[in-house]
């Protein structure tokens, strides 16, 4: 076989596969090929070129079919068409067995090309736009990938997301500014409900690749073994279920930014190949042998102490000290209680927009009231949730308060609800309940509201209990936990809300006791 030069010289050093039983033709491929800058590998045979495909990368399979009586080779395309359908392969053949080079391509197989290569410019071509059209069909996936994890999402939240005059938040917005110019990792710390994700999108959306992708995980709310292809991808079979190929968080993010949040709860498994993403920019997909390089910022939050984590063994020392070169501290409503009224204002207009009210006034014993409130629980997030029930209950312009504020409790003494808020609140009441000791009324009541706020929360999520419980600020076990107190089941992306523990050991004067069906 004559090996004139190849024009033009191809780049990244794609490597190739040659798969002939001659040896000559396979010495001749390793050269000519090498010299334009492929790295190139040999097999004599199906066999021994299965192993290789298994255990290293390539971008590209010449295959011969000049002499396939016993289909062997065929046999070796169509697992490759299955396993690595991304992957083109180019079959040499004969003249005399072109047919069998079409049902080659029917097999798909990108190409074929007749042996003994004269025209080797063109040769070069051809394999020149298989690696192109390659690079194209990857492009396109990691687009549709992207596209299937941002579907529905509002625009990305920036600065103006960060409601607040105080002083604390004021200073939050300007290290956020300072910071998101610079590709250093970024840990947000701060406790349950303080905005921490509104501070990742800030960052993202401030920072000068804010036109690429924002891709976040929450590290507590999946399994360990999705969670690993959530971040890293999977190969077709790398796992029982694993029916196609997936991208990782890492892989599509593309200069853009992957947000992991409640970090802390990451698996110590885990860990290590996090710490080597950050120090290296490589990883492989799970089940997979090629090394992928990737380029991308990684933004992670908590509401744990990492540094006591590390300490009690619980958490790489290493991999804290990687995330936390910029450490941003969002503080709790409790430490910034002159940006209630904002917060409250903020959600009121919300809620006006999603039912459709005209709430104008907050009247201002209510705003002294909720100024008045520790909010220890969930800080900005139990504050929404208790403007969101008060908005359920409003009917006017002016907002009324629920009956109940959750788990809040006063910093002080609280400042007294105005009479006409007093009369107004018992008029939502059943009769029946005023009768009761105060214990038998708080029980009751604490349990149809979270009855009531659990069933919402499912009903947000479409019935998705791990987003359910990210919306309510729970851990998954603990908001099974509640459903389970509550009897509250999700049965094919039906919400059936039974009968709790607590409503079966109690019945209260007054309330008729269920018909048996």
């Amino acid at each position: 076989m004559s090996s004139p030069e190849m024009d033009g010289k191809v780049e990244s050093a794609p490597s190739v596969l040659v798969v002939d039983k001659d040896p000559a033709t396979r010495a001749a491929m390793v050269r000519v090929l090498g010299q334009q800058g492929y790295e190139v590998d040999s097999s004599a045979g199906p066999a021994a070129a299965m192993v290789k495909l298994s255990n290293h990368f390539f971008h590209l399979v010449l295959l011969e079919l000049a002499d396939d009586s016993n289909r062997r080779g065929r046999n070796l395309l169509a697992e490759i068409s299955a396993r690595w359908p991304e992957m083109p392969c180019i079959v040499l053949t004969s003249q005399a067995n072109v047919e069998d080079a079409f049902q080659a391509l029917n097999m798909g197989a990108y190409d074929y090309f007749e042996k003994p290569i004269e025209d080797w410019t063109r040769f070069g071509q051809v394999l020149k736009k298989a690696l192109e059209i390659r690079h194209f069909k990857e492009r396109q996936e990691r687009l549709q990938e992207v596209q299937r994890r941002i579907r529905g999402r509002a625009g990305e939240p920036g600065l103006d997301a960060i409601i607040g005059k105080s002083k604390a938040i004021e200073s939050l917005r300007q290290r956020i500014v300072r910071f998101a110019a610079s590709r250093a990792p970024v840990l947000v710390t701060g406790e349950s409900g303080t905005g921490k994700e509104l501070v990742a999108h800030a960052i993202h959306k401030s920072s000068p690749w804010n036109d690429r992708p924002f891709l976040d995980v929450n590290c507590a709310a999946i399994p360990r073994d999705l969670l690993e292809s959530e971040l890293f991808g999977h190969e077709q079979g790398a796992f029982s279920g694993a029916h196609r190929r997936k991208l990782g968080l890492f892989e599509v993010a593309e200069d853009g930014t992957v947000f992991l949040d409640e970090i802390g709860e990451l698996p110590m498994e885990l860990q290590a190949k996090l710490l080597r993403v950050l120090e290296t920019g490589d990883f492989r997909r799970l089940g997979g042998t090629r090394t992928i390089g990737a380029r991308f910022r990684v933004v992670s939050a908590t509401n744990r102490d990492l540094a006591a984590m590390s300490a009690r063994g619980e958490f790489r020392q290493d991999l804290h000290y990687r995330l936390d070169v910029v450490n941003l501290h969002v503080p709790p409503l409790r430490e910034r209680a002159e940006d209630i009224p904002l917060l409250t204002l903020h959600f009121v207009v919300k809620y006006n927009k999603i039912y459709g009210k005209q709430v104008r006034r907050v009247p201002k014993a209510v705003m002294r009231h909720l100024e008045s409130l520790e909010w220890k629980e969930n800080n900005v997030r139990q504050l929404q949730h208790v403007i969101h029930r008060a908005m359920l209950l409003t009917e006017g312009e002016s907002l009324e308060l629920d009956t109940a504020l959750g788990a809040a409790t006063p910093r002080s003494e609280p400042i007294p609800l105005s009479a006409e808020c007093i009369e107004g609140s018992t008029q939502v009441l059943p009769e029946y309940l005023m009768t009761l000791p105060y214990r038998d009324f708080k029980a009751h009541v604490l349990e149809s509201l979270s009855k009531a706020y659990i069933g919402q929360r499912l009903r947000e999520s479409g019935g998705n209990i791990a987003e359910a419980a990210r919306l309510s600020g729970q851990d998954r076990p603990n908001f099974k936990k509640l459903m389970k107190k509550y009897g509250i089941k999700v049965q094919q992306g039906r919400i059936l809300m039974g009968r709790g523990s607590s409503t079966q050991a109690r019945r209260f004067p007054g309330q008729q006791s269920p018909r048996r069906r």
